[in-house]
């Protein structure tokens, strides 16, 4: 475990953005239906729609709420439910193969209780780029691949499998359990717990650190495996094992 710098500047810094980050989770992004001051529920509904069989690309950039994100071999096409708090909007577009859909709070984010969550369905084969400014994302089912990127939120993903996927937080806890051994794995975050659980019947090629937390690797490198996983805290715990 490395010894941070004496001026301390970067540990500050890290403090501050936790400090701001949980205000912000705190205030803005409960799961579940908000209430008003009347207790009236400011959810509504949602919508629901479908993008074409031929995108190939899915990018998902949600200012503020909960992404989740299900791969199932039986789906011809990406479904998306979105149901939105407050004052939030959201836009969605396909440009040949690539699928964008976004979500919008007036002003940025704010204490105020405005996000958007969002239930996505797709094939296995269609490429997942996500980025969250503040929430959770949660992925469930093998992906191609996967590129997740948040300021602040916890990333999730249970029955993943073969398949690629990146993840980087700023701060937040990173949690992937995968049922079949991946292609790679690369973790990277400044402030968060990472927990990695892969099959035990492969090997990999590890590389794994934490700058200023504990290490609890129990899976062994092996120089010579296809299947890589590369994960590193700056500040955190960073643990790694069978499952």
């Amino acid at each position: 475990m490395k010894v941070i710098s004496s001026d301390g500047t970067r540990f500050r810094r890290l403090l501050l953005v936790i400090v701001g980050a949980s205000a912000v989770l705190l205030a803005g992004c409960s799961n579940g239906g908000s209430s008003s001051a009347n207790g009236s529920s400011s959810q509504p509904a949602g919508r629901s729609y479908n993008l074409p069989s031929s995108v190939k690309t899915l990018e998902v950039s949600n200012q503020g709420g909960t992404t989740q994100v299900t791969a199932m071999q039986s789906s011809s096409q990406i479904s998306v439910v979105e149901r939105p708090t407050g004052d939030a909007t959201s836009d969605h577009n396909v440009a040949g193969s690539a699928g964008t859909v976004s979500s919008h709070c007036p002003g940025g984010i704010s204490i105020r209780d405005c996000h958007m969550d969002y239930q996505i369905a797709m094939p296995p084969s269609v490429a997942l780029n996500v980025r969250g400014d503040v929430g959770l994302v949660r992925l469930q089912g093998g992906l191609a691949r996967a590129q997740i990127q948040t300021d602040a939120g916890e990333v999730s993903g249970t029955g993943l499998g073969h398949g690629s996927y990146t993840v980087k937080t700023e701060v937040g806890r990173v949690k992937l359990t995968f049922t079949s051994a991946p292609t790679l794995v690369k973790v990277t975050t400044s402030v968060g717990a990472i927990d990695v659980t892969v099959p035990g019947n492969a090997s990999y090629r590890v590389n794994a650190s934490s700058e200023v937390g504990e290490k609890d690797v129990t899976v062994p490198s092996d120089a010579t495996a296809t299947s890589v996983i590369d994960l590193h805290a700056e500040v955190g715990t960073v643990s790694l094992h069978k499952g």
